[in-house]
């Protein structure tokens, strides 16, 4: 009777366990689907990324701007079935004068992989007078690359 139980006991582990496999390779497979079909091609990537920052900063501050930027992470953060997300340290300047006007970590969004929206930015005076502001935007492993900027 304790041998069957053990065998019992033993199968229903071995069972648990390849289930637990079987769904972790099924999310896995989605995760990735959802980064292989939002994210654009390495190649266009950084065109993509730089069109969208100058866009969005120009339209947000209302004249022509330049963005520089830095990923924080360089592969994409896929949670769910949420938009692939990147994050960046970016600098924004004027395209006519080159004067800084802002500098501050983003949270991004691909999308299509036509486009990569900006999802947040968090500028370097809200980072030093609100630092726990970044907790409910970026992961921990990103909050310590971005206070590596201030």
């Amino acid at each position: 009777m304790k041998r069957l139980l053990l065998y019992l006991v033993t199968g229903l582990f071995t069972l648990s366990l390849a289930a637990a496999i079987a769904l972790y390779l099924f999310v896995s497979s989605i995760r990735e689907s959802h980064v292989v079909s939002n994210v654009p091609d390495q190649a266009e990537f950084a065109a993509i990324l730089s069109r969208d920052l100058n866009s969005y900063f120009s339209g947000k501050l209302a004249r022509d701007v330049d963005v520089q930027y830095q990923l924080l992470r360089n592969q994409p953060t896929q949670t769910g079935i949420a938009f692939p997300k990147f994050y960046g340290w970016v600098t924004i300047a004027s395209r006519p004068s080159g004067a800084r006007i802002a500098e501050g970590a983003v949270r991004l969004a691909a999308r299509n992989k036509a486009s990569i929206s900006v999802t947040d930015f968090v500028s370097i005076d809200d980072i030093k007078t609100h630092p726990d502001d970044l907790k409910r935007i970026f992961p921990p492993g990103v909050i310590a690359k971005i206070k590596d900027h201030l």
